[in-house]
């Protein structure tokens, strides 16, 4: 199964990553992890400039979702199939 396809239905659905601007289609483990290094630079420069406080937890609940469906696609990728009836 091609990787897109796995990653097609996330933990929190396509709506909720395109609101994120993500598109859930396209993942893929190197994006994700893309994503969670540009978003943990975005924190580092938000602590910097003294972000409010609802900055900072805009940004980390972008950390968690895009670390959560790392997890789910790495768990997808890694775990065995249900067996074979």
């Amino acid at each position: 199964m091609p990787e897109s396809s796995q990653t097609s239905q996330g933990i929190l659905g396509r709506r909720a990553y395109r609101a994120l601007g993500m598109d859930p289609v396209q993942y893929s483990v190197q994006s994700l992890r893309t994503e969670l290094d540009r978003l943990v630079e975005e924190r580092q420069a938000l602590r910097r400039l003294d972000a409010s406080d609802d900055e900072l937890e805009l940004n980390r609940r972008r950390l968690v979702r895009v670390q959560s469906h790392l997890t789910e696609l790495l768990t997808k990728r890694h775990l065995p199939g249900p067996a074979a009836a």
